[in-house]
């Protein structure tokens, strides 16, 4: 599962996008926890207006696939 976070009325007509993965590998747990830190904070920031993010989403559309490896994160919560 992936995540697109972008600003739809954006005035860029070629925006960048920005692809971010974790958890490669069965023990990566770490990774995991900051691609759900990114949503989140990229999430507030929209919701709040905050200059920064507005102006990051603006220019920038994130795809985020918090858990590439999801056997081995199984594997390993198990």
């Amino acid at each position: 599962m992936a995540m697109e976070i972008n600003y739809k009325n954006s005035t860029y007509k070629h925006k960048k996008s920005v692809l971010i993965t974790g958890a490669h590998h069965s023990r990566e747990l770490t990774s995991i926890t900051m691609n759900l830190y990114l949503m989140m904070k990229l999430c507030y920031g929209y919701v709040k207006k905050d200059l920064k993010t507005m102006m990051s989403l603006n220019e920038t559309t994130y795809y985020i696939i918090p858990v590439v490896n999801v056997d081995g994160f199984k594997y390993i919560s198990d």
